[in-house]
């Protein structure tokens, strides 16, 4: 079971970072929006935000025997469609919102794998 968390920890850690990257991309994108006035909308890649998401969602799929709810944490983070526009802000709240919870993760699991610690599993 060790090794299983220790896979699943690694696993979270890269997807924890790849959404770091994003969301602190999302930062800079704010910034950007801002300084035009709010005129030009930065350049986001659609289907990078689509493929994090994806491999997130593997992630937590594979993680749902050790943390059931995950998947349906992140499922729960939504974009509020009422809000055209303040859309870049959204965007980068719901990343935020998603590094977050795989910083949850993550430290649960480098609990769980700690040696010396009863396994919960």
């Amino acid at each position: 079971m060790i090794t299983d968390v220790t896979s699943l920890l690694a696993d979270v850690v890269a997807c924890r970072q790849v959404v770091d990257d994003y969301a602190r991309r999302l930062d800079d994108a704010c910034v950007e929006y801002y300084a035009t006035g709010k005129s030009q909308f930065p350049t986001l890649s659609r289907a990078e935000d689509d493929d994090t998401h994806q491999r997130c969602e593997l992630v937590l799929r594979n993680l749902a025997p050790i943390a059931p709810d995950a998947l349906k944490q992140w499922q729960a983070i939504k974009y509020p469609s009422d809000q055209h526009d303040e859309q870049i802000e959204r965007a980068r709240d719901v990343w935020i919102r998603r590094r977050d919870l795989f910083r949850t993760l993550e430290s649960s699991l480098k609990s769980t794998s700690e040696p010396g610690r009863p396994n919960e599993g």
